[in-house]
């Protein structure tokens, strides 16, 4: 995928030296109802069972922001070549911040729900 925009390129200046990024992003609002106001989302992980939409990754939000972290392959110009997104061609994009060793946290502080890392069999 490739962002292009109206901005010098000397604001892109260094972000080669970064592997990834993180992309804010609008959802299309054509393609994604976020103004459907739903409070439970059905992960595709609990087979049915409803969660709260902010305990999901849902597109289903109560404002159309997205984030998503990409693989930063080159920088020409005004031109950014990304890879690895999640983002449907034409996709506007607010801001890109560069991916930092600070936005990981370590092993033992994460807590994740037995539903996300449980595997289910399915029948």
């Amino acid at each position: 995928m490739t962002l292009v925009n109206q901005i010098n390129s000397s604001c892109l200046e260094g972000l080669e030296d970064f592997r990834y990024i993180w992309v804010i992003f609008v959802f299309h609002v054509g393609l994604n109802e976020h103004n459907n106001r739903k409070t439970k989302i059905k992960p595709p992980k609990l087979e049915g069972e409803k969660k709260g939409v902010f305990a999901t990754r849902s597109p289903h939000r109560y404002n159309p922001i997205g984030l998503s972290i990409a693989r930063l392959d080159r920088v020409d110009e005004r031109t950014i070549h990304i890879s690895g997104i999640d983002l449907i061609h034409g996709t506007p994009v607010i801001d890109i911040k560069p991916y930092h060793y600070l936005d990981s946290l370590p092993q033992d502080q994460l807590q994740f729900p037995g539903w996300l890392t449980e595997s289910k069999e399915r029948g």
